[in-house]
C-alpha cells in the first residue's frame, strides 16, 4: 500500500507515526511517495495521499483531517520583536501572510524586520529550528516539534486559512479490509491531535515574547521557565 504526500506532511505528521504504525499494522509495508504539488491521485496511482484544499475535488474521494491553521513559531521564548520573519511561498498557492497575521494581532512591528522567503515548509521550519528567526508552523502538521520542544509558540494569535488537509484516495477504489483499518487509524490520528494541543499548550505561559508581553504572562512565564525567562526592555506595559 502506498501514500502520496508533500515532504512537510511526511516529516511532520506521518514519519513520527511510524512506531505507532508498525505496532497496530506490523506486516503492513507502506511506501511512502514524495509529491511537492498539488496530488493527483489518478496520475500518481497511490492508494492514499494527503492534499491540502478545500475538499470539492470530482476525481477522489476525500475525507476531512484538519484544518490549516497558521501561527508563529520559533525556537526559543525570547524576545520576536527584532527577529528575522520566515515565510513560505509556494508557486501553486499564495503564502501565509505575515500582514494578515500582524492585522489580526492588532499590532505592526516594533521595527521593519527582515523576511526570509523558502520554498518548503520543512526548509523553513529546520531554519526555525536553527534560530534564524520565526517562521509560520501549521497546526496539527507541527504537533511532533512542538510536543518535542524543538518548536515553541510565542504567542496564542492564529490565523485560519480557509483549507483543510484531507485525507484522499481514488474515487470508487475498493479496498482491503487493511487499507480501510489504515484509513480509520489516520484519520482517528489526525483527530487526536487538537484533543493532546488543548491538554498541552497553555497559552499564559508561551505569550512571553517581548511586546507580545503583558505583566501577568511575564510573572507567569518566569514561574513556568525559571530565571532564564527575562522581560525584554521594549515590552509593552
Amino acid at each position: 500500500m502506498t501514500i502520496c504526500l508533500s515532504s512537510s506532511a511526511a516529516a511532520t505528521f506521518v514519519l513520527p507515526r511510524y512506531p505507532i504504525r508498525r505496532h497496530d499494522f506490523p506486516e503492513l509495508d507502506l511506501p511512502i511517495k514524495i509529491v511537492n504539488r498539488d496530488i493527483n491521485p489518478a496520475s500518481e496511482n497511490p492508494d492514499f495521499a494527503i492534499r491540502l484544499g478545500t475538499g470539492a475535488w470530482a476525481a477522489v474521494d476525500a475525507w476531512p483531517m484538519f484544518d490549516k491553521v497558521y501561527f508563529p513559531t520559533r525556537a526559543t521564548l525570547e524576545d520576536m520583536s527584532r527577529a528575522n520573519l520566515l515565510v513560505l511561498k509556494e508557486w501553486l498557492r499564495p503564502p501565509d501572510d505575515w500582514r494578515t497575521f500582524f492585522e489580526r494581532l492588532g499590532q505592526p512591528p516594533a521595527s521593519r524586520p527582515r523576511v526570509d522567503s523558502f520554498a518548503d515548509q520543512q526548509t523553513l521550519l529546520a531554519s526555525v529550528m536553527d534560530g534564524q528567526g520565526v517562521g509560520f508552523g501549521w497546526k496539527d502538521m507541527s504537533d511532533n516539534p512542538l510536543r518535542t520542544a524543538s518548536l515553541m509558540r510565542p504567542v496564542t494569535e492564529e490565523v485560519r486559512s480557509g483549507r483543510s488537509f484531507y485525507l484522499v484516495a481514488p474515487k470508487g477504489m475498493r479496498g482491503t479490509e487493511t487499507a480501510s483499518a489504515f484509513r480509520d487509524w489516520l484519520l482517528n490520528e489526525g483527530a487526536m491531535i487538537p484533543q493532546a494541543e488543548n491538554r498541552a499548550f497553555n497559552p499564559e505561559v508561551p505569550a512571553c515574547a517581548g511586546r507580545f508581553r503583558s505583566r501577568r504572562s511575564d510573572r507567569l512565564c518566569r514561574r513556568a521557565r525559571g530565571p532564564s525567562c527575562r522581560r525584554s526592555p521594549s515590552a509593552g506595559p
